[in-house]
């Protein structure tokens, strides 16, 4: 049996994910274990805090992430918002 995909979200990102008793949830965890499920494949959700999202990639404890964050310097140069952050 494969091993699952490990996918990190963030811990606290309501409705799309949050981490309630132990366990993953919100509207954006449904629909990749929905969707993952259809397709046979395995998922195991790691939430952890916002800032952790990014270097669980690197640091192997999931393989994907979601939903998908560009990186601060990606929203800079792309924002067409006039609020500043």
């Amino acid at each position: 049996m494969a091993e699952p995909v490990r996918i990190t979200c963030p811990d606290v990102f309501p409705p799309f994910t949050e981490l309630k008793n132990g366990r993953a949830e919100g509207l954006a965890v449904e629909i990749v274990r929905a969707a993952a499920g259809h397709a046979g494949i395995d998922v195991e959700f790691v939430a952890v805090p916002f800032e952790q999202v990014q270097r669980t990639l690197k640091d192997g404890r999931a393989e994907a992430v979601f939903p998908p964050f560009p990186s601060l310097p990606i929203v800079v140069r792309y924002s067409t918002s006039a609020i500043p952050f």
